[in-house]
C-alpha cells in the first residue's frame, strides 16, 4: 500500500479550517474541523470547501490564502500530479490527494465559467478577511470535538460576536 511522505513539522492532530466568501454585499462564513489532520491539510480544506460553496458566477473569482503550499498544490501542481499518477516529481505519493483532487475539479469547473485566480497573503499581518478565516479555523477546531462537522453561517452567528469588529 502506498505511503505518502511527510514533513517532520506537519504533526497530525485535531485541526480546523475556515473561509469567508464575499459577493457584493453578501458574506458567507463557514468553518469545520477534523481529527488527525495536518495544518497543511486544513489549509487545503478551506480552499476546497470555499470553492465548493460557489455555485456559479460570471464574475472573476479571487482566492486568497496565507498558505503557499495550498495555493501551489491546488492551482499549480495538481494537474501534473494527476497526469503522473498522483506522484511528485521525486516519485513519492502526493500528500492530501483526497483533498487536492476534489479541489482541482472545482478549479476546473469555475475556470470554465469565468476567471479564477489565487493569491498568497502573509498570515497574521492584518489582512482583514484572512484574519477572520484564521479565527474561523480556530473555532472550527474547537467546535469539531463537540459537533463533528462543519458549521454554516447561521450557526456561527451567535458564536462569532467577536467577528463584528473585524468585518467591514
Amino acid at each position: 500500500t502506498p505511503k505518502p511522505s511527510s514533513a517532520a513539522s506537519d504533526v497530525y492532530k485535531r485541526q480546523g479550517w475556515g473561509y469567508v466568501l464575499l459577493f457584493n454585499e453578501h458574506r458567507k462564513l463557514c468553518c469545520g474541523g477534523g481529527p488527525d489532520y495536518t495544518s497543511n491539510a486544513m489549509e487545503l480544506m478551506a480552499i476546497r470547501k470555499g470553492l465548493e460553496a460557489i455555485k456559479s458566477t460570471p464574475k472573476p473569482i479571487r482566492v486568497f490564502s496565507d498558505s503557499k503550499y495550498a495555493i501551489a498544490s491546488i492551482f499549480h501542481y495538481a494537474e501534473g500530479w494527476k497526469r503522473n499518477g498522483w506522484r511528485t516529481s521525486t516519485g513519492t505519493w502526493v500528500m492530501n490527494r483526497h483533498i487536492i483532487e476534489p479541489a482541482m475539479e472545482q478549479v476546473r469547473r469555475l475556470r470554465a465559467s469565468g476567471t479564477l485566480s489565487a493569491k498568497w497573503v502573509k498570515g497574521h499581518s492584518g489582512v482583514t478577511y484572512n484574519e477572520v478565516a484564521d479565527r474561523l479555523a480556530g473555532l472550527g477546531k474547537k467546535r469539531f470535538s463537540e459537533r463533528h462537522g462543519a458549521m454554516e453561517h447561521e450557526e456561527l452567528a451567535a458564536a462569532m460576536d467577536w467577528a463584528n469588529g473585524w468585518l467591514p
